[in-house]
């Protein structure tokens, strides 16, 4: 996050771009052609590209999505949370319901984002801009961190004690990792 608004600050002050309510808050005198407000008050209703709650709360409700879908795993992985049922009814797989409910932070950043322009605080421009951003940042530090969401290991972190033990132990046996990915952290077989 701390990337995110590093660069919606950075952004913020090159553009300098009016706020939708500017000339209503800056108490805009048309006789001069002046605003009334000091300088200083006029700096901040000047930082309306990009929005910095579309771009922070896209970058943590993005994280936290993706985080809970690569928990939850691929919904077509074999006893990925299946709830079997009485009466000789199919079991109920429940990955595609728990990952649509692992989308919930990203209604929620979408909410965020709707409000800025409805509240008359960004022009949609400045709330796509800041989403966008956030996003960016976020997929960035995720795919650095973390395996593709849908893959066997989207649960585990790049660098973990799991994978550093599963290394250690395809070392040790003079094997290949892919020999190696079935056994858990003691070297047996899962």
């Amino acid at each position: 996050m701390a990337t995110a608004d590093l660069a919606t600050d950075l952004a913020k002050n090159y553009v300098g771009r009016m706020r939708p309510f500017f000339y209503e808050k800056c108490k805009f005198d048309a006789e001069d052609a002046t605003c009334q407000l000091p300088p200083t008050q006029l700096d901040l209703l000047r930082q309306s590209f990009p929005s910095g709650h579309a771009s922070l709360g896209t970058c943590a409700m993005l994280f936290t999505t993706l985080y809970l879908l690569g928990k939850i795993g691929h919904p077509g992985l074999p006893g990925r949370l299946v709830v079997p049922l009485p009466w000789g009814l199919p079991p109920l797989r429940l990955a595609p319901a728990a990952s649509l409910l692992a989308t919930l932070p990203m209604w929620l950043s979408g909410w965020i984002v709707c409000s800025r322009v409805h509240d008359n605080w960004h022009h949609p421009a400045d709330v796509v801009a800041g989403a966008g951003l956030g996003g960016a940042t976020t997929i960035l530090w995720y795919s650095l961190g973390y395996p593709p969401v849908f893959g066997q290991e989207s649960h585990v972190p790049l660098v973990s004690p799991v994978r550093e033990a599963k290394r250690y132990a395809a070392a040790a046996l003079g094997t290949e990792d892919s020999k190696v990915a079935n056994l858990d952290t003691s070297g047996r077989a899962l």
